[in-house]
C-alpha cells in the first residue's frame, strides 16, 4: 500500500511580519499524495554563505511519514546539501513530536549558519522559537556529514542550550531629567555591578534623521528581565536637545525617534550570538524644555507699526524657537511669524500708547512672558520717513528757484554791460562831457511780470552808475528783486540781490567786469507743509565783453556762491525745523551780432548759462506724537539748470534812416528754447516763442523808456512775460 507523502517549500527569511511565529509554523506553500516512499524539495536558502567551501551551496530537504515506536507516524526530515561540485552530504532527521524512530546525528550551529546563511540561531529565536519551546516540544535537531571535509556537523534544538536574543521593544526619556527608560525582552544580567548595559553601545535619532550615540553616560544594571533605566550626563543630555526637540514620538520635522543597540549593547548575552537591535524601537519624548523670556525690549515707533528689538531668551532647553508672540496691552498673543529680533507689529493706531510683551515658542510650547514696554505709537523718525519724498521735493524746489534767479540775474548783469560796451565803442571821438553824461546813470527800473500757467513772476532790477569821462571804467550798484508765486503749491517766494560790479575797458576790442554780492530771500511754503524758508547768501563772480569784428561781440559770466537756509515748516503730524547750506556755481555765455542797415537792425543772439547747486544731506530736528528727534536728515543731493536760447531780434526805427539815429524804435524777436532742470528727476523741454518791443529816448539822451512782451511755450508750460524799464539820467 502507498504512503501519504506531503510536499512543502519552506522560505524562511529575516521578516519583521514573522516576529512572534514558532520554527513548527512552517508555510505550507503546496501539497500532493505521491506514491513514491520518499520526495525531494528545494529549500530557498541565501547564496550569500559565510562558509568558504560551501558557496553557493543549496539545501535540500527530503521529507516524508513514517510509522514511529508506538504505531503512530512522525514528520520526518533530511537535510541534503549540495555542493556546486555536485558533492552530496549525508545528512540527519529531525522530526516534530513524535518517538525517535532513526537515530542520527544532529546538525551544528555551524552548519546551520552555512547552509542557512540569513538564518543564524540567533534570527531563528527572534522569529519566535525559544529555549522552552523547543524542549516542550521534543524537537531533535540536523545533522550531516561533509563528503569533502569527512567532518560530521550537528545542532541540536531542544536541548535548552541556546539563550534567546535580548531586544529592544520601546523607551520614553524625559528631557528635563535625562531619564532613558528602556522596555524590552530577554534581559539577562551579568556578572558584576553597574554594567548589564553598555550606554555607549546606544544611539538615538531625531530631527532630520540625524543619529546621536551616547558618549559618557554611565553603565547601568537591569532593574528585571524587561526593563532598565540609564540618566543620561549633561552632555549627552545636551546634545540631544536637538534631535529630541518635541514632545511626542516624532521630532519637530517629522522624524519618528528610535533608539539602536549596537551589537553587544546586553553584557548578560552570551557572546556568540548577535543581538545588535537597530530599528524599530520607538522612543517617546516629554519635559522638552519651553523658552525664557526675552530681555532688553526696546520698542520703536512708526506708522502705524511698532518695531520691538530684543535679547532672545538664554535658555531655549536646547530646542530651536519656532516663533515669537507678543501680546498688547494685555490683549490676546499673536503670532509674530519670526524667529529674531526685531518682532514687527502693524495695523496700528498712531497717536494710541501701547504695552507690549513677548514670548518665545518652541516645541514645548509658550515660554515665559517678557517684562511689559510701553511706547506711543508713531515717531518723529516714522513720520519723517514717511513724508521723505515731499521734504526733499520742497528743498530742492527752493534751490532751483534760487539757482534759476542767480542765473537770471548773471544775464541781465551781462547783457547790460554789452550794451554799455558797444555804445562806448560807438562813441568813438565824442566830447568828454556827453561820455560822463552816459557813464552816470543815478538811477534806472528794469521790470519782468511772468505769467505762466499756474505760476506768476515778477522780476526787477534796480542800479546807479558812474564812471570816467572818457568811457572806459565804471562802478556799478545793483539792486535786484525777483518774486514768485506757484499755484500748484501755493508757495511764494521772495528775493532781494544787491551787487557791487566794477568794469574796466581794457582794449578797444575787450571790456572785464567783476562783482561782490549778497542775496536776501523768504519763502512761503503752501501745502501738505505749511511754514517758511529763509535764505541768506553771498555771491562772487566776473564777465567779460569782446568784439569780434565790428558786427560780431562775445561775452560771458561765471560766479560762485554760498547760501545758509533756515526752514521751518509742520504738517498734521510732524514740525520740522533745519538750517543748512548751499553751494552755487554758475557760468554762460552769448555770441551776439548786430547788423546795421538803412532804417533796421538785425541783431541775433545765441546765448547758453548752466547752474548747479550743492544740497547735500540736511539735518532736520522732527517733533511728533509728543517725541523729538534731533537726528532726522534727507540726503537732497543736487539740482542743476541748463539752456540754449536763439534769438534773431529785428529793430526798426521809427523816426529816422538809422537805427542809431532814432529815438523811437519797435523790435521783434522770435525764440527758440531748449531748457534742461536735474532734480532727483531729469526734465528736458524745448519750444518756442517771441517778443515784441517798443523803446523811446529823450532828444537829450537823459530819459528812456522800454516795453516787451514775451510769449514762450516750452514744453506743457506757456510762458508770458511783461518787461518795462524806465530810466531817468540828471
Amino acid at each position: 500500500m502507498g504512503r501519504f507523502n506531503w510536499m512543502w517549500k519552506a522560505v524562511q527569511r529575516p521578516d519583521p511580519s514573522w516576529a512572534g511565529n514558532k520554527l513548527k509554523r512552517i508555510t505550507l506553500i503546496a501539497a500532493s499524495f505521491l506514491i513514491s516512499p520518499q520526495a525531494t524539495y528545494a529549500f530557498d536558502a541565501n547564496t550569500a554563505r559565510p562558509s568558504p567551501f560551501l558557496t553557493d551551496l543549496s539545501c535540500e530537504i527530503h521529507s516524508e511519514f513514517i510509522p514511529d515506536q508506538n504505531g503512530g507516524f512522525a514528520s520526518v526530515y533530511m537535510l541534503n546539501p549540495v555542493a556546486p561540485f555536485g558533492a552530496e552530504f549525508a545528512g540527519g532527521i529531525f522530526w516534530l513530536g513524535g518517538t525517535q524512530a532513526v537515530g542520527q546525528p544532529e546538525i551544528s550551529e555551524t552548519t546551520m549558519r552555512k547552509c542557512f546563511a540569513d538564518y543564524t540561531p540567533n534570527t531563528l529565536i527572534q522569529k519566535g522559537a525559544d529555549a522552552a519551546s523547543f524542549d516542550a516540544q521534543e524537537l531533535m535537531g540536523f545533522g550531516y556529514l561533509s563528503s569533502d571535509s569527512g567532518q560530521w556537523y550537528e545542532y541540536k534544538l531542544g536541548s535548552g542550550t541556546l539563550q534567546p536574543i535580548p531586544k529592544i521593544d520601546s523607551a520614553t526619556y524625559n528631557a528635563s531629567t535625562g531619564e532613558l527608560q528602556v522596555t524590552g525582552q530577554n534581559l539577562k544580567a551579568a556578572a558584576g555591578a553597574m554594567n548589564d548595559i553598555k550606554a555607549n553601545k546606544l544611539s538615538l535619532t531625531g530631527e532630520g534623521g540625524a543619529t546621536y550615540a551616547l558618549t559618557d553616560t554611565s553603565d547601568v544594571e537591569i532593574s528585571s528581565s524587561t526593563q532598565f533605566t540609564i540618566t543620561l550626563s549633561a552632555t549627552d543630555k545636551g546634545n540631544l536637545r536637538e534631535l529630541l526637540n518635541k514632545n511626542g514620538s516624532t521630532s519637530i520635522g517629522g522624524t519618528t525617534y528610535n533608539l539602536a543597540a549596537a551589537e553587544d549593547w546586553a553584557v548578560g548575552a552570551e557572546a556568540s550570538l548577535t543581538i545588535a537591535d537597530l530599528s524599530g524601537n520607538a522612543v517617546t519624548v516629554s519635559n522638552i524644555v519651553a523658552p525664557s523670556a526675552p530681555t532688553a525690549l526696546v520698542a520703536t515707533p512708526g506708522d502705524g507699526k511698532i518695531t520691538v528689538a530684543f535679547t532672545a531668551p538664554t535658555d531655549t532647553g536646547g530646542n530651536a524657537i519656532t516663533d515669537y508672540e507678543y501680546q498688547l496691552n494685555g490683549g490676546t498673543w499673536t503670532t509674530a511669524s519670526t524667529t529674531s529680533s526685531p518682532v514687527i507689529i502693524t495695523g496700528l493706531t498712531n497717536g494710541t500708547s501701547y504695552s507690549i510683551k513677548l514670548r518665545a515658542v518652541n516645541s514645548a510650547g509658550n515660554g515665559a512672558e517678557s517684562a511689559a514696554v510701553s511706547v506711543l505709537l508713531g515717531s518723529p523718525a516714522s513720520a519723517f520717513e514717511e513724508a521723505e519724498e515731499e521734504i526733499k521735493a520742497i528743498i530742492t524746489q527752493d534751490a532751483t528757484r534760487s539757482l534759476t534767479s542767480t542765473l537770471s540775474s548773471n544775464q541781465r548783469m551781462t547783457r547790460g554791460a554789452r550794451s554799455r560796451f558797444i555804445e562806448s565803442r560807438g562813441q568813438g571821438e565824442g566830447d568828454g562831457a556827453g561820455l560822463a553824461t552816459r557813464n552816470n546813470v543815478p538811477f534806472d527800473v528794469d521790470g519782468t511780470f511772468d505769467l505762466a500757467g499756474a505760476r506768476l513772476s515778477s522780476k526787477g532790477t534796480f542800479f546807479g552808475q558812474t564812471g570816467n569821462v572818457e568811457g572806459t571804467e565804471r562802478r556799478l550798484v545793483f539792486g535786484e528783486f525777483d518774486v514768485q508765486r506757484d499755484g500748484d503749491t501755493g508757495s511764494t517766494t521772495a528775493t532781494l540781490t544787491g551787487r557791487v560790479a566794477w568794469e574796466q575797458m581794457i582794449s578797444d576790442d575787450t571790456m572785464l567786469g567783476y562783482f561782490v554780492g549778497g542775496e536776501l530771500a523768504d519763502s512761503n511754503i503752501s501745502g501738505a507743509f505749511e511754514g517758511k524758508q529763509t535764505r541768506v547768501a553771498a555771491t562772487a563772480g566776473g564777465y567779460a565783453v569782446r568784439a569780434l569784428s565790428e558786427t560780431l561781440f562775445a561775452d560771458g559770466f561765471i560766479s560762485i556762491g554760498a547760501g545758509r537756509n533756515n526752514l521751518e515748516m509742520a504738517d498734521d503730524v510732524l514740525a520740522l525745523t533745519s538750517d543748512y547750506t548751499t553751494r552755487t556755481a554758475t557760468v554762460g555765455g552769448a555770441l551776439t551780432g548786430v547788423y546795421a542797415y538803412e532804417r533796421y537792425e538785425l541783431r541775433p543772439e545765441m546765448a547758453f548759462s548752466y547752474g548747479k547747486t550743492w544740497i547735500g544731506d540736511v539735518g532736520f530736528t522732527g517733533v511728533a506724537y509728543g517725541l523729538t528727534d534731533n537726528t532726522l536728515s534727507v540726503d537732497a543731493g543736487t539740482v542743476s539748470t541748463a539752456s540754449l536760447t536763439l534769438r534773431p531780434e529785428i529793430v526798426w526805427a521809427l523816426d529816422a534812416e538809422t537805427v542809431a539815429d532814432s529815438h523811437a524804435q519797435l523790435s521783434f524777436a522770435p525764440r527758440f528754447i531748449c531748457e534742461r532742470t536735474t532734480t532727483a528727476t531729469t526734465t528736458q523741454n524745448c519750444g518756442a516763442g517771441a517778443e515784441i518791443g517798443l523803446s523811446s529816448n529823450s532828444e537829450d539822451g537823459l530819459s528812456s523808456a522800454n516795453i516787451r512782451f514775451v510769449m514762450d511755450r516750452v514744453g506743457n508750460s506757456n510762458r508770458s512775460n511783461v518787461v518795462f524799464n524806465v530810466e531817468q539820467r540828471f
